[in-house]
């Protein structure tokens, strides 16, 4: 845990170098930019790359609580008798199913 408010300003800090080379004309885009909102062109680029691991991290988040719930979701439907019969009457009532299956489903022999 940090401490002080020097120790938390040290964390803060931006200590590692990284190198983009740019063509001239998003260079010079993106330092119109920069200079538009009145930051030097490493700022914003440190805060452009801050928001994209921002959203990148809460993209994975969400597709982990999606993934998550589906699962659940499956899981229940699976072992669930009635969830099971609705979801196989429905499937099997579809036309491209019945011709993956050997021999489709004779008429009157499908799960209601």
């Amino acid at each position: 845990m940090v401490g002080t408010v020097a120790e938390l300003d040290q964390g803060r800090r931006r200590s590692v170098e990284v190198r983009v080379k740019l063509s001239p004309a998003l260079a010079d885009a993106f330092n119109s930019i920069a200079e538009a909102r009145g930051l030097l062109p490493a700022t914003l680029a440190a805060c452009a790359l801050g928001e994209y691991v921002e959203r990148h991290q809460q993209q994975a988040s969400v597709s982990r609580m999606v993934a998550l719930d589906t699962s659940k979701r499956m899981s229940e439907a699976f072992t669930d008798p009635a969830q099971l019969g609705k979801l196989l009457s429905v499937a099997l009532s579809l036309p491209e199913v019945a011709r993956l299956l050997p021999q489709g489903v004779p008429e009157g022999e499908g799960v209601a």
